[in-house]
């Protein structure tokens, strides 16, 4: 899970360290998402958790026609 804006989401993470101290979710549940303010951070986890884990390829789906002179 990657959540994006630190200072927007402050409060639900406050919360969820009163719920790590109070034992109520693990210590290591915090590693289950990122919380970022960098495209590229999140980009760099996703690559490394499902790409390349995976073994998962970028697809090109975009199909151009050439009556529209379109090129690669």
């Amino acid at each position: 899970i990657i959540i994006f804006g630190k200072a927007y989401h402050k409060d639900l993470l406050e919360h969820i360290e009163l719920m790590k101290k109070n034992s109520t979710i693990g210590a290591d549940d915090t590693s289950l998402f990122l919380v970022t303010d960098s495209i590229e951070e999140a980009v760099s986890l996703i690559v490394e958790k499902n790409i390349k884990k995976y073994g998962l390829s970028a697809k090109n789906k975009v199909k151009l026609f050439k009556w529209l002179f379109e090129r690669t």
